[in-house]
């Protein structure tokens, strides 16, 4: 392979890397389609559009297509499930 050839391919390898940094998410993220997201969720595909559009679940859109980051969905699971304080129930005021 010539080294011109090899110099095009790293500069947009470079280009792809900093066109991810503002999304800030790693290439070898791993993302689900609808029909993975319908099945984890045990919901219908009205309500995961719903969700998307309140913004309650983030995606990417490509083409026609919505993609979920893997990643964002587990920590959205784990920020649900630990308790938050609350803050009407403090003493020091």
């Amino acid at each position: 392979m010539p080294r011109q050839d090899l110099k095009l391919i790293l500069a947009k390898i470079e280009k792809l890397e900093a066109a991810a940094s503002p999304l800030h998410l790693p290439l070898e993220e791993e993302f689900l389609d609808n029909y993975d997201m319908v099945s984890m969720l045990k919901c219908s595909p009205s309500t995961l559009k719903r969700y998307r559009n309140k913004g309650i679940i983030s995606c990417v859109k490509i083409g026609n297509k919505y993609y979920y980051p893997k990643r964002l969905l587990l920590q959205t699971a784990l920020d649900s499930i630990i308790k938050k304080e609350d803050q009407s129930k403090r003493f020091d005021d």
